[in-house]
């Protein structure tokens, strides 16, 4: 009795192993839930590269040497126009005013679409120029010293005219042109005012136009587009090839001014207009910034550091994570690569309309190029066939009814030098931070404006704390402007 009682006695208490019970259940169920549901990506993903790889892809980013160049008189004439009133038909504006002595661009420039009243353009840097490639981001000029002659006329940059430009070289600095390009012609002695030829009407090749308008992404436009065709009563192709192309009205007096010269006053007058644009190009091409924090920490590597050592000021463990990123999940260095971060190329990368204009891209630039009469198969700045540039080559085996459906909505890949210095992106400048632009390029799944998207450019699926490293490692590659001339 006294064993059995003692026994019952140890017992817990009846229904006191009930709360222990379900307290270890609970446990369990919620640990296994836990381990079954899916875990959060790390928000910063570890990128294997090896140092090896790493090395390989920052030796073929790397500027050439720089080399301080022998002062010429085209250029010392060139830096004299970049920062010269006078030369716009807007009162105070130079060249500088916008590129603020080639830096890079503080603000954008306000353009003026001949539908919508107005946007804003990403003004382009002009450091570290491609000067075997085309100029403009749709890719209008096959020349440097070409695309600075079309914005000193272009309405919606410096609205000037060659008789204008050309007045104030022999006002103020006939002493430099002569220096550089020989006595001053003396057709234009006493010449003064404001003249400049007619626009040349442009279009798209008819199968390029009719791909645009079946790829146009935005019903609004496209409705209007056939409503104005059926009140103009001509074909939908036709009015949409018309808007593809910014109106660049020139005034009429200017037209009547520069059609009043004799056949040799016209030469003359754009002999020394391109002369103009040499004399800039000289200056620009002498423009770059080489002391990046990333070109340092280049430098460091390929003298066989690793690159944790590697590291140093303005390019640090975040930098170096967004580097990895950029040229491995990001796929970035598809496009922008080479020292100047660009291919070159032009891509379409899907981006919805903006406004009301058409934004043809290369397909648009490819005409003006041609139609420009300062392009490489011109009279005025003609290259040699042994000297010719890559763009010159293949502007040279290019006719106006030649296109690919391909150019349409395709804009030139930007050089990444500089980027950081912006504020605005885009080939419109829609775009005020780049990490709007990384945003766009996280998802890369809108409709786009017109055309198809370049396969290249698919989502990268980044999460905010890897495109903040990529945003850390595109301001590494900002570096002091320097003139080499």
């Amino acid at each position: 009795m006294t064993g059995h009682g003692h026994g019952h006695g140890l017992r817990p208490p009846k229904g006191s192993r009930r709360p222990w019970l379900i307290a270890g259940l609970t446990t369990a169920v919620v640990v296994t839930s836990f381990l079954c549901l899916p875990h959060p990506a790390p928000r910063l993903r570890e990128v294997v590269i090896s140092d090896d790889q790493l090395r390989a892809m920052v030796s073929a980013s790397r500027l050439p040497p720089t080399t301080v160049h022998a002062i010429t008189s085209p250029a010392d004439l060139g830096r004299e126009l970049f920062r010269a009133e006078g030369l716009s038909s807007r009162p105070g504006r130079t060249c500088s005013t916008c590129h603020t002595e080639g830096r890079s661009n503080d603000h954008a420039r306000p353009d003026q679409d001949r539908t919508s009243g107005s946007s804003m353009a990403a003004v382009p840097r002009l450091t570290h120029l491609d000067l075997g490639g085309w100029y403009g981001n749709d890719g209008r000029s096959d020349s440097l010293a070409a695309a600075c002659l079309a914005a000193l006329e272009e309405a919606q940059v410096m609205g000037g005219s060659r008789l204008g430009v050309l007045a104030q070289v022999q006002l103020h600095f006939r002493p430099l042109y002569e220096q550089a390009f020989g006595a001053w012609p003396t057709q234009l002695i006493g010449l003064a005012g404001s003249g400049r030829p007619a626009g040349t009407e442009l279009k798209l090749p008819i199968n390029i136009a009719a791909q645009g308008l079946a790829t146009l992404g935005f019903y609004p436009l496209l409705n209007e587009i056939l409503e104005q065709g059926r009140l103009e009563h001509t074909t939908p192709a036709v009015e949409f090839s018309r808007r593809a192309f910014a109106a660049n009205p020139v005034p009429p007096a200017w037209v009547s001014a520069f059609a009043a010269l004799s056949p040799e006053q016209q030469a003359a007058t754009n002999q020394a207009y391109a002369r103009v644009g040499q004399a800039l190009a000289a200056y620009l091409a002498g423009l770059t910034g080489d002391d990046s924090p990333y070109d340092r920490f280049a430098a460091r590597l390929l003298q066989g550091r690793s690159p944790s050592d590697a590291l140093g000021e303005g390019f640090g463990a975040s930098e170096l994570i967004g580097l990895k990123l950029f040229t491995g999940p990001g796929q970035c260095a598809h496009c922008h690569s080479g020292p100047r971060f660009s291919d070159g190329m032009f891509h379409n990368i899907g981006l919805p309309q903006h406004g009301t204009a058409i934004a043809a891209g290369r397909a648009a630039g490819l005409q003006v190029a041609l139609a420009d009469p300062f392009n490489c198969k011109g009279a005025f700045l003609a290259q040699a066939a042994a000297n010719a540039t890559p763009a010159c080559k293949e502007l040279q085996t290019t006719t106006a009814s030649v296109g690919q459906v391909s150019d349409l909505g395709a804009f030139k890949t930007p050089s990444l030098r500089n980027v950081a210095r912006s504020s605005h992106y885009m080939h419109d400048g829609r775009f005020t931070s780049l990490t709007e632009v990384m945003r766009f390029f996280n998802a890369a799944n809108a409709t786009p404006a017109i055309g198809v998207r370049d396969a290249l450019v698919q989502p990268i699926g980044f999460t905010t704390e890897e495109m903040e490293a990529v945003v850390a490692f595109l301001g590494s590659l900002s570096a002091p402007v320097r003139d080499l001339n």
